[in-house]
């Protein structure tokens, strides 16, 4: 008797569908844990909160908003301006056009005037305006 090596059709077909099955079966096993997650999160970070605690939650964000200006960080010039201030400072230095102030020129009304910079200074600065 001749053996056949006939592909087996039967065989790859079930073998496909369990495959798809256990596939199908992850994807919305995974789709119901991410849910579940996003529902806790959101719970936790607003439902769960009193009226009390979001308010205060937002007096701070607004004050650090509004904060008056001052430095971040003097060794490598950074300042906090006001949103407010810094909007206006920005549609004034565009309302004046191209040959607007410079960023040495502006000042913010409660930082520390700047000191100008000596000779050894210029130059080698790396946000300097050319």
């Amino acid at each position: 008797m001749a053996t056949y090596d006939d592909v087996k059709t039967w065989t790859i077909a079930i073998v496909g569908a369990v495959a798809t099955i256990v596939v199908f079966g992850l994807i919305l096993l995974l789709e119901v844990v991410y849910y579940r997650v996003a529902a806790r999160q959101l719970y936790d970070k607003e439902i769960s909160q009193t009226p009390l605690e979001l308010a205060e939650t937002r007096t701070r964000q607004q004050a650090r908003l509004f904060d008056p200006p001052g430095w971040r960080d003097r060794k490598t010039g950074q300042v906090h301006v006001p949103i407010d201030l810094a909007m206006d400072l920005v549609v004034r230095d565009l309302a004046s056009g191209p040959g607007g102030k410079s960023d040495d020129e502006i000042h913010c009304p409660a930082a520390p005037p700047q000191k100008p910079a000596t000779e050894g200074e210029k130059g080698g600065g790396q946000g300097e305006r050319e």
